[in-house]
């Protein structure tokens, strides 16, 4: 297939553009460079531009059989502060992707969601795809609007669409020499590995240890970024009309201090961090079944466990990072 990967410089867009050109795809990017790396698209074809431009989208999409929509502003404190940022990109950016997609008759569509999309749960137990879905900040409504667009779209003749929300996404391939940079950065394992890597530079800050959790700390479910490329192939292989959601995560979850934890084994040097309050809106827990993934996709996330994201996303930031930062 031809496959555009929209978003493709990002940290997400990018594994997914390699995998797929691994599997003998013909893979080019589309993407704006506001949060992406060139770094990151290898020897892709590459389309500059952004999508809410639907005219030069409507142009660059001609001849693919595939979108990989992976492009989106993603950090909550900034969507609470521009909600009209999120709402504009997240999910009139998607509207202009679908319109695009129409014109030029391209009817195969994964899109890049989140479980943010479920705010703030009422239980402890794994959710699943057909839990409510009730939002808590603007960049979880802007996802939400974006999978309202894509429902309405899949149901148009011979489209087929699929949603996966990833829970906590994570891990690298220093491989293909791809990780995790985002500016700022606000998840949890680079930053961890960032503080400990450069103590002189870098304070970790855990928010809140008083959670009613094993060890006071909030719990979360980690997908490998290798195991979500896996999820968006096997969601072309196994394609059918309409629209399909999947949650995407290990199916377990560990406490940011066991990630904390294992990120300073890994890198070989004692723990240090400081104690700060609870953020805003974060729930005890977060975790999802994988069930229907597995069952629908045949999907299997292979290497989210945390030993492996960790050491993964250890061995980019310590032994490629540095490169490309120098380049």
């Amino acid at each position: 297939m031809r496959i555009l990967v929209v978003g493709g410089a990002g940290y997400i867009g990018a594994h997914c553009a390699h995998l797929a050109a691994l599997q003998g795809h013909k893979v080019s990017i589309f993407d704006d460079f506001s949060s992406g790396h060139r770094w990151a698209c290898d020897d892709f074809p590459i389309f500059v531009g952004n999508i809410l431009d639907e005219d030069y989208l409507t142009h660059c999409m001609r001849g693919f059989d595939a979108v990989f929509h992976c492009a989106a502003k993603i950090v909550v404190s900034e969507s609470v502060e521009r909600p009209d940022w999120y709402a504009l990109n997240n999910e009139e950016g998607t509207a202009s992707i679908l319109g695009a997609m129409t014109k030029n008759s391209c009817n195969l569509l994964v899109f890049s969601s989140t479980a943010a999309v479920y705010g703030m749960p009422s239980e402890s137990r794994p959710l699943i795809e057909l839990d409510p879905i009730n939002p808590i900040n603007p960049y979880g409504e802007s996802k939400v609007a974006a999978e309202n667009k894509i429902k309405e779209w899949a149901k148009g003749q011979g489209r087929s669409a699929t949603i996966f929300r990833y829970f906590n996404a994570a891990g690298a391939r220093a491989d293909w020499r791809l990780g995790e940079l985002h500016d700022p950065e606000t998840h949890l394992i680079p930053n961890m590995i960032n503080s400990l890597l450069n103590p002189d530079v870098h304070t970790f800050k855990l928010f809140g240890c008083d959670y009613p959790t094993r060890d006071g700390s909030c719990i979360r479910d980690y997908v490998h970024v290798s195991d979500i490329a896996s999820a968006h192939l096997l969601a072309l292989e196994t394609r059918r009309p309409g629209c399909r959601i999947f949650n995407l995560g290990h199916g377990s979850g560990y406490s940011n201090l066991e990630v904390m934890q294992a990120c300073a084994d890994a890198v070989g040097v004692p723990l240090r961090y400081e104690i700060s309050s609870r953020r805003p809106g974060d729930p005890p827990a977060l975790i999802t079944s994988n069930e229907r993934a597995k069952a629908d996709l045949g999907w299997v996330p292979l290497k989210s466990d945390l030993k492996t994201i960790v050491g993964d996303a250890v061995r980019w930031h310590r032994d490629v990072l540095p490169e490309i930062k120098a380049k």
